[in-house]
């Protein structure tokens, strides 16, 4: 069986949860005898794409990852739609819901991935909602299995498209059983609480921090560290002051 994995989340998103899923997910298909997976993403920015590595073919980082981020998914679909008629993929699984399915070869299923369901639930937290939202639920129409990363997000998904539970199914994520690779140890007062991850609205990075500044215990006592998500911006900082919280008890720390 072949399994292409699309270009779509490897063309917007260098680092993240999405396209790391799909990597690993990547990886423990090849592991299966039988199974020959490979992810087609021309003009891709993803660091977890290495371009000396087979399993990705017809695949090459751009030199300028932030030019025309927008556009590029609907750009390379074309390339994508070549890959699909010279290699004949028994599967294709959409990586995400920013194209429509004239990428798609007639004689593979199709399998997508539904991580969740914020958008839909919480329409004011985006931006072109009402597009977005109706190419995603195009994607899981023209699927032949929808997975849910979970119970929460199946029953989400199903609150919204009954009419879709034949199809969907619940697989959860794995943990990936390499050893991390020893890195230098990075030295902080103790105690502190960790934040990981973007701070967009939905992360409540914002009620965290006014509720830290209303516990003199933890306002007093303990630090704050804030990786990923890019460095803190003049509007976080700006909070962070209003709140109280000591700015020198605030680290920010970027890396894998």
């Amino acid at each position: 069986m072949k399994v292409y994995f699309d270009h779509q989340i490897f063309s917007v998103q260098r680092y993240g949860g999405v396209s790391r899923y799909f990597v690993e997910l990547l990886r423990g298909l090849r592991q299966i005898e039988g199974i020959e997976a490979d992810v087609i993403a021309p003009a891709h920015i993803n660091a977890y794409l290495s371009d000396n590595d087979s399993h990705h073919p017809m695949s090459f980082a751009l030199p300028f990852p932030k030019r025309g981020l927008r556009y590029r998914p609907a750009l390379t679909a074309p390339l994508f739609r070549l890959a699909n008629w010279i290699g004949s993929p028994d599967v294709i699984h959409e990586t995400h819901y920013l194209v429509r399915s004239a990428q798609l070869s007639k004689r593979a299923r199709v399998v997508a991935t539904c991580h969740d369901m914020i958008l839909e639930k919480h329409p004011e937290w985006g931006r072109d909602t009402a597009d977005r939202i109706s190419l995603k639920r195009k994607s899981f129409q023209r699927a032949d299995a929808i997975i849910c990363i979970s119970d929460h997000t199946r029953n989400d998904l199903l609150d919204l498209y009954p009419d879709m539970k034949a199809k969907v199914t619940t697989i959860y994520h794995g943990a990936d059983q390499t050893p991390a690779p020893e890195r230098a140890a990075i030295n902080l007062p103790h105690p502190y609480l960790l934040y990981v991850g973007t701070r967009q609205g939905y992360k409540n990075f914002d009620a965290m921090i006014k509720a830290l500044g209303r516990s003199k215990l933890l306002r007093e006592n303990f630090h704050l560290v804030c990786f990923g998500g890019g460095a803190l911006d003049a509007a976080e900082w700006r909070l962070i002051r209003e709140v109280g919280l000591p700015p020198e008890r605030i680290y920010s720390f970027s890396g894998s």
